[in-house]
């Protein structure tokens, strides 16, 4: 599975480095800083998550009514978004905002 979502990262990356027109000189710095920033926030994900979890028993359920919508949610196959303009969504507006 590892192996599987790291080959996956790689077109990841290569998608977004041909999206923003990265420089071939800058593609390196680029691929490093988002391996980095992808373990920093993994990592503070599974400490919060482990948080949780030993703090509050209780939030097992929602995790678990999260993980089975999830696969519901995949098994009928649903929208796939194909048409979404990434222009126009709220998460850019935000970052474009922001930025």
């Amino acid at each position: 599975l590892e192996w599987t979502l790291s080959m996956d990262n790689l077109f990841v990356f290569h998608l977004v480095i041909d999206a923003f027109k990265t420089p071939t000189e800058q593609v390196h710095k680029a691929v490093s800083a988002g391996i980095v920033g992808a373990v920093f926030i993994r990592m503070i994900f599974f400490m919060v998550v482990y948080t949780l979890l030993h703090v509050s028993v209780w939030i097992r359920f929602p995790f678990g009514l999260l993980l089975i919508w999830s696969g519901y949610a995949a098994a009928m196959g649903g929208d796939d978004d194909d048409d979404v303009k990434v222009e126009e969504t709220s998460q850019v507006r935000i970052m474009k905002w922001m930025l």
